[in-house]
């Protein structure tokens, strides 16, 4: 039957307990059934957990149905080699940081295929007998699977009740209002912008405005949500400095923090009063430049306004 969709096929199924091979017959798909059956989504990635699938006809014809990252093996595989290197790549891309498949410490953020895939290899774990793990972009804009935070700046006041907050990543391509959300501290924050990072050429930025400078929303762990997909928590932690000032005739500041901290004779009090600056830090383990990378560590502080009397 020429390009048949569907055929009948036998492979290994286990090894017996003298270590004889087993055989099992299954059915499986041809390329035809993908290009007749078959449509992936926008920038989907398609991993044949697979022997002998790194290459055309099946890649060609996921491509021609909308794969735009394809992954699978040059030859043939063994098992628990493909099942560890599967693990590993998504564990990876998605920052699930899995205690099952040699978690990091401190855990990771997710990462770009090209660097989990190059982790990978420097373990020896992309190579299963004669086979190798091959990752091709093949068209769309899959390079993450999760949008991945490297750092916060909480930027200067803009009023007197709200900041702007900027998010420097890899976030993809703007999703849209529907499918996109920034929280801080559980509270949903206001997208004034999403895309590439002005500053550099491989990075994204979303920026936040209308960001209360205290309570709910003002203060807490960062999270980016893109099509359902969660990104890393990043803190950004707010202390509240009080302070109790005297103001003196001579312009001098002599009480901070108590009362009084010098003496007065001479001089005429012409104001005293109290003050509350916000202090907000962004302070922690900061981000690595690859999965095994330690991150470096990151102290980011701005001071709000005073909101004394």
């Amino acid at each position: 039957m020429p390009n048949p969709t569907i055929i009948k096929m036998t492979a290994l199924d286990h090894r017996d307990a003298a270590h004889n091979p087993v055989m099992a017959r299954h059915y499986g798909i041809t390329s035809e059934f993908v290009k007749r059956n078959m449509k992936f989504g926008s920038n989907s990635f398609v991993y044949m957990d697979c022997c002998f699938l790194a290459a055309a006809p099946f890649r060609d014809a996921c491509t021609s149905v909308g794969a735009s990252l394809y992954a699978g093996w040059t030859e043939a595989t063994g098992g628990e080699s493909a099942a560890r290197a599967a693990r590993f790549i998504f564990d990876r891309m998605t920052g699930d940081n899995s205690p099952s498949i040699d978690q990091e410490n401190p855990k990771q953020r997710p990462f770009d295929y090209t660097s989990a895939l190059s982790d990978l290899r420097s373990r020896g774990w992309a190579t299963s007998n004669a086979a190798q793990l091959v990752i091709t972009p093949v068209g769309g804009d899959c390079g993450i699977l999760a949008p991945s935070i490297l750092m916060l700046n909480n930027d200067d006041v803009s009023s007197d009740v709200s900041m702007t907050l900027s998010l420097v990543g890899y976030f993809g391509k703007d999703p849209g209002a529907a499918n996109r959300s920034v929280t801080l501290g559980g509270q949903p924050l206001n997208i004034k912008s999403w895309g590439p990072d002005p500053n550099s050429s491989t990075r994204d930025m979303v920026v936040c405005d209308k960001v209360p400078l205290s309570g709910a929303g003002g203060a807490g762990d960062c999270i980016v949500n893109s099509y359902g997909h969660q990104s890393n928590k990043v803190p950004l932690t707010e202390w509240v400095w009080s302070l109790q000032y005297t103001l003196h005739a001579e312009g001098r500041v002599i009480s901070l923090l108590s009362p009084s901290t010098g003496s007065t004779s001479g001089s005429t009090s012409i104001r005293s009063g109290s003050c509350r600056i916000p202090i907000r830090i962004r302070v922690g383990v900061g981000f690595g430049t690859s999965p095994t990378a330690r991150p470096a560590t990151r102290l980011a502080a701005r001071a709000g306004r005073d909101q004394g009397t």
